[in-house]
Protein backbone atom coordinates (compact mmCIF):
# COMPACT_ATOMS: atom_id res chain seq x y z
CA UNK A 1 0.00 0.00 0.00
CA UNK A 2 1.47 3.34 -1.00
CA UNK A 3 1.40 6.54 1.14
CA UNK A 4 0.23 9.79 -0.36
CA UNK A 5 0.47 13.39 0.94
CA UNK A 6 -0.93 13.51 4.80
CA UNK A 7 -0.90 9.55 5.48
CA UNK A 8 1.68 7.89 7.25
CA UNK A 9 3.69 5.19 5.87
CA UNK A 10 2.61 1.47 6.49
CA UNK A 11 6.32 0.69 7.82
CA UNK A 12 8.97 1.68 10.21
CA UNK A 13 12.25 0.36 10.34
CA UNK A 14 13.12 -0.30 14.43
CA UNK A 15 15.95 -2.00 15.52
CA UNK A 16 16.65 -4.47 12.61
CA UNK A 17 13.07 -5.05 11.43
CA UNK A 18 10.57 -3.74 9.57
CA UNK A 19 7.55 -3.07 11.63
CA UNK A 20 3.49 -1.95 10.79
CA UNK A 21 3.58 1.30 11.76
CA UNK A 22 0.72 0.70 14.73
CA UNK A 23 2.56 -1.33 16.33
CA UNK A 24 5.84 0.87 16.97
CA UNK A 25 5.41 1.13 19.99
CA UNK A 26 6.99 2.26 23.33
CA UNK A 27 5.88 3.12 27.09
CA UNK A 28 5.62 6.07 28.21
CA UNK A 29 8.06 6.23 30.76
CA UNK A 30 10.91 6.37 27.75
CA UNK A 31 10.09 9.90 26.45
CA UNK A 32 11.84 11.51 29.74
CA UNK A 33 14.80 11.56 28.60
CA UNK A 34 15.10 10.30 25.02
CA UNK A 35 16.38 13.45 23.35
CA UNK A 36 19.35 14.38 25.74
CA UNK A 37 21.91 11.34 23.74
CA UNK A 38 20.09 11.58 20.58
CA UNK A 39 20.72 12.14 17.12
CA UNK A 40 19.06 11.72 13.78
CA UNK A 41 19.16 12.50 9.73
CA UNK A 42 17.07 14.60 7.86
CA UNK A 43 17.27 12.96 4.28
CA UNK A 44 15.42 14.16 1.06
CA UNK A 45 13.97 11.26 -1.67
CA UNK A 46 12.33 13.22 -4.69
CA UNK A 47 9.73 11.10 -6.86
CA UNK A 48 10.12 11.11 -10.54
CA UNK A 49 7.04 10.04 -12.13
CA UNK A 50 8.00 10.25 -15.51
CA UNK A 51 10.65 7.35 -14.28
CA UNK A 52 8.62 6.06 -12.03
CA UNK A 53 11.77 6.12 -9.49
CA UNK A 54 12.63 7.72 -5.82
CA UNK A 55 15.73 10.05 -6.04
CA UNK A 56 17.52 10.35 -2.43
CA UNK A 57 20.01 12.86 -2.10
CA UNK A 58 23.09 11.47 -0.84
CA UNK A 59 21.88 8.61 0.74
CA UNK A 60 25.38 7.61 1.39
CA UNK A 61 26.77 10.32 2.93
CA UNK A 62 23.61 11.00 4.88
CA UNK A 63 24.29 7.81 7.14
CA UNK A 64 28.22 7.96 7.00
CA UNK A 65 27.46 11.43 8.80
CA UNK A 66 25.15 9.47 10.90
CA UNK A 67 27.75 6.78 12.10
CA UNK A 68 29.56 9.79 12.90
CA UNK A 69 27.01 11.65 15.19
CA UNK A 70 26.28 8.28 16.93
CA UNK A 71 30.36 7.96 18.06
CA UNK A 72 30.19 11.43 19.00
CA UNK A 73 27.44 10.91 21.41
CA UNK A 74 28.86 7.54 22.73
CA UNK A 75 26.00 5.27 20.95
CA UNK A 76 27.32 2.06 20.24
CA UNK A 77 25.15 0.84 17.00
CA UNK A 78 24.65 -2.66 16.05
CA UNK A 79 24.57 -1.71 12.07
CA UNK A 80 27.07 -0.56 9.97
CA UNK A 81 26.50 2.40 8.49
CA UNK A 82 26.08 0.36 4.82
CA UNK A 83 23.26 -1.48 6.30
CA UNK A 84 21.07 1.25 7.53
CA UNK A 85 21.96 2.38 3.53
CA UNK A 86 20.01 -1.45 2.72
CA UNK A 87 17.35 -0.76 5.39
CA UNK A 88 16.34 2.59 4.18
CA UNK A 89 15.87 0.79 0.69
CA UNK A 90 14.31 -1.89 2.19
CA UNK A 91 11.90 0.47 3.86
CA UNK A 92 11.32 2.63 1.18
CA UNK A 93 10.33 -0.57 -1.33
CA UNK A 94 7.93 -2.25 1.31
CA UNK A 95 6.21 1.15 1.71
CA UNK A 96 5.70 1.51 -2.02
CA UNK A 97 6.60 5.33 -1.85
CA UNK A 98 5.74 7.35 -4.65
CA UNK A 99 5.80 10.46 -3.26
CA UNK A 100 8.41 13.19 -2.29
CA UNK A 101 9.71 11.92 1.26
CA UNK A 102 11.24 12.80 4.30
CA UNK A 103 13.34 9.97 5.62
CA UNK A 104 14.43 10.11 9.17
CA UNK A 105 17.11 7.42 10.85
CA UNK A 106 17.06 8.37 14.48
CA UNK A 107 19.09 6.93 17.45
CA UNK A 108 18.62 6.74 20.68
CA UNK A 109 19.11 5.19 24.40
CA UNK A 110 16.53 3.68 25.66
CA UNK A 111 15.21 2.46 28.87
CA UNK A 112 14.83 5.97 29.87
CA UNK A 113 18.31 6.58 31.08
CA UNK A 114 19.15 10.09 31.39
CA UNK A 115 23.26 10.49 31.23
CA UNK A 116 24.47 7.07 29.09
CA UNK A 117 28.27 6.87 29.71
CA UNK A 118 27.56 5.04 26.34
CA UNK A 119 25.69 1.61 25.49
CA UNK A 120 23.86 -0.02 22.21
CA UNK A 121 21.43 2.25 20.81
CA UNK A 122 18.34 1.69 19.57
CA UNK A 123 17.75 2.93 15.83
CA UNK A 124 14.40 3.68 14.04
CA UNK A 125 13.90 5.07 10.39
CA UNK A 126 10.65 6.47 9.16
CA UNK A 127 9.52 8.33 6.05
CA UNK A 128 7.08 10.60 6.15
CA UNK A 129 5.76 12.58 2.50
CA UNK A 130 6.26 16.10 2.48
CA UNK A 131 6.18 18.54 -0.11
CA UNK A 132 9.01 20.10 -2.34
CA UNK A 133 9.84 23.68 -2.86
CA UNK A 134 12.08 23.12 -5.67
CA UNK A 135 10.54 24.62 -8.62
CA UNK A 136 8.39 26.75 -6.85
CA UNK A 137 9.43 29.93 -6.44
CA UNK A 138 8.34 30.45 -2.83
CA UNK A 139 10.69 32.87 -0.94
CA UNK A 140 11.01 33.11 2.39
CA UNK A 141 11.69 36.24 4.93
CA UNK A 142 14.44 36.24 7.47
CA UNK A 143 15.45 38.38 10.34
CA UNK A 144 18.72 38.15 12.52
CA UNK A 145 17.90 36.22 15.89
CA UNK A 146 18.71 37.81 18.96
CA UNK A 147 19.76 34.14 19.93
CA UNK A 148 23.60 33.13 19.55
CA UNK A 149 24.52 29.84 17.66
CA UNK A 150 25.78 27.00 20.45
CA UNK A 151 29.59 27.16 20.82
CA UNK A 152 31.14 23.87 19.39
CA UNK A 153 33.12 23.55 23.01
CA UNK A 154 29.49 24.26 24.77
CA UNK A 155 27.56 21.18 23.17
CA UNK A 156 28.74 19.16 19.52
CA UNK A 157 27.10 21.58 17.01
CA UNK A 158 28.42 19.85 14.25
CA UNK A 159 26.70 16.65 14.74
CA UNK A 160 22.75 15.91 14.27
CA UNK A 161 22.17 15.91 17.67
CA UNK A 162 18.46 16.84 18.57
CA UNK A 163 19.75 18.40 22.40
CA UNK A 164 21.38 20.55 19.64
CA UNK A 165 17.75 21.97 18.56
CA UNK A 166 16.67 23.66 21.41
CA UNK A 167 18.89 26.25 20.35
CA UNK A 168 16.74 26.33 16.72
CA UNK A 169 13.78 26.29 18.25
CA UNK A 170 14.36 29.61 20.27
CA UNK A 171 15.47 31.13 17.42
CA UNK A 172 12.30 29.88 15.52
CA UNK A 173 9.70 30.58 17.55
CA UNK A 174 11.22 34.21 17.82
CA UNK A 175 11.64 34.51 14.25
CA UNK A 176 8.14 33.51 14.22
CA UNK A 177 6.43 35.74 17.08
CA UNK A 178 8.08 38.75 14.89
CA UNK A 179 6.59 38.00 11.89
CA UNK A 180 9.40 36.32 10.16
CA UNK A 181 9.06 32.52 8.77
CA UNK A 182 13.19 31.97 9.62
CA UNK A 183 15.91 33.01 11.66
CA UNK A 184 19.84 33.66 11.06
CA UNK A 185 21.90 32.63 13.97
CA UNK A 186 25.12 34.57 14.32
CA UNK A 187 27.91 32.76 16.20
CA UNK A 188 30.07 34.53 19.30
CA UNK A 189 32.22 35.86 16.89
CA UNK A 190 29.56 38.01 15.05
CA UNK A 191 29.78 35.50 11.86
CA UNK A 192 27.08 34.17 10.23
CA UNK A 193 26.32 30.77 11.43
CA UNK A 194 23.31 29.18 9.87
CA UNK A 195 19.48 29.13 9.96
CA UNK A 196 18.15 26.85 12.56
CA UNK A 197 17.61 23.70 10.33
CA UNK A 198 20.10 24.61 6.94
CA UNK A 199 22.92 26.44 6.01
CA UNK A 200 22.73 30.03 4.59
CA UNK A 201 24.49 30.84 1.08
CA UNK A 202 24.95 34.26 -0.33
CA UNK A 203 23.86 34.83 -4.30
CA UNK A 204 25.12 37.64 -5.64
CA UNK A 205 25.63 38.19 -9.31
CA UNK A 206 24.28 34.66 -10.07
CA UNK A 207 27.05 33.19 -7.91
CA UNK A 208 26.08 31.31 -5.19
CA UNK A 209 28.67 30.09 -1.87
CA UNK A 210 30.52 33.16 -0.99
CA UNK A 211 31.32 33.75 2.92
CA UNK A 212 28.92 36.17 4.78
CA UNK A 213 29.68 38.01 7.93
CA UNK A 214 27.25 39.95 10.27
CA UNK A 215 27.83 43.42 11.30
CA UNK A 216 25.75 45.56 14.07
CA UNK A 217 26.25 48.89 14.08
CA UNK A 218 24.28 51.74 15.52
CA UNK A 219 21.11 49.60 16.20
CA UNK A 220 21.07 48.26 12.38
CA UNK A 221 22.21 44.64 11.40
CA UNK A 222 24.50 44.36 7.90
CA UNK A 223 25.17 40.92 6.35
CA UNK A 224 28.54 41.35 4.31
CA UNK A 225 30.46 39.60 1.40
CA UNK A 226 33.73 38.59 2.95
CA UNK A 227 34.67 38.24 -0.17
CA UNK A 228 34.01 41.55 -1.91
CA UNK A 229 35.69 43.18 1.46
CA UNK A 230 38.66 41.09 1.01
CA UNK A 231 38.70 42.61 -3.10
CA UNK A 232 38.09 46.07 -2.16
CA UNK A 233 40.91 46.03 0.46
CA UNK A 234 43.86 44.12 -1.57
CA UNK A 235 44.53 47.60 -3.67
CA UNK A 236 44.96 49.42 -0.47
CA UNK A 237 48.32 50.40 1.16
CA UNK A 238 49.54 51.07 4.63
Amino acid sequence: MAQGPGKHAPYVWWNGELVAWDDARVHVTEMEWVGVGSVFEGIKGYWNAEKEQLFIFRLQEHFERFDGSMKVMRITSRWSAEELFQATIELCRACNIRWDTYIRPFAYFGGGRSYSRGSDGHILINVTPFESRLGSGRTSTACVSSWTRIADNSMPARVKAVANYHNSRLASVEANLNGYDNAILINAQGKVAEGPGATLKLVKEGKADRAVRYQRRAGEHHLRDDHADHARGAGQSG
